[in-house]
């Protein structure tokens, strides 16, 4: 439109239901990272209107961490990983076990 903004940038102005966005990343992917006349991402927008976290994942252009395994055919969680905040298991161990006693 007359603003740079493509479909998917419509439909989060509008809080599109996640199908309608998912169905306009499959037509048009690169719209994700595509910026408006304000320079904004998807997620960027979806992120100043407050949208849902589902929808802010959904527009994320950081791919994210799936299952790995290391070179030895272990996977990352059994052998002292980190996520990608550098946080390992025992970390998340240690934030349940004193959230749960607090």
């Amino acid at each position: 439109d007359s603003m740079g903004q493509l479909p998917l940038h419509m439909a989060i102005l509008g809080s599109a239901s996640m199908d309608v966005l998912s169905r306009l990343l499959q037509l048009y992917p690169a719209s994700k990272a595509a910026l408006t006349d304000r320079g904004e991402t998807a997620w960027q927008m979806a992120h100043r209107l407050r949208a849902p976290s589902d929808v802010l994942d959904l527009m994320d252009l950081k791919p994210k961490r799936t299952a790995e395994t290391s070179t030895n055919g272990e996977n990352p969680t059994q052998t002292g990983g980190t996520n990608l905040e550098g946080r390992t298991p025992e970390r998340f161990s240690a934030m349940a076990t004193r959230e749960i006693s607090a």
